[in-house]
């Protein structure tokens, strides 16, 4: 007899789907939920790129877009807006250190 969590997790693989400049585009998960494991729900997350090939925005199964960046022309990213932890701004030296941040709670370095 085959445990419940080999009946749950059996046939649920994970894909991940890239484009033609091999960045990943989707993420897709295939899962079951213990009290029904006849049924098969597929999770989403997409990706988009800016045209530099740098992450622009993500958003999971749940949500629209849960992360937005905006980046700098070395792929930093200069603002993240996140659906749960807010938007948080960042400013690198000449260098591409860390010079000044700010975060939702008000805080900057």
């Amino acid at each position: 007899m085959q445990s419940s969590i080999a009946v749950t997790n059996r046939a649920t693989p994970t894909i991940a789907v890239f484009d033609n400049r091999s960045l990943k585009i989707r993420d897709i998960v295939y899962c079951r939920h213990p009290d029904t494991p006849e049924i098969t729900e597929s999770l989403i997350t997409r990706h988009g790129y800016d045209s530099h090939g740098f992450l622009a925005q993500s958003a999971d199964p749940r949500l629209e877009n849960n992360f937005v960046y905006q980046n700098d022309l070395v792929g930093n990213p200069l603002l993240t807006q996140s659906a749960d932890a807010g938007t948080r701004y960042s400013l690198n030296d000449v260098k591409g250190r860390p010079h000044r941040q700010i975060t939702p709670d008000g805080g900057g370095a």
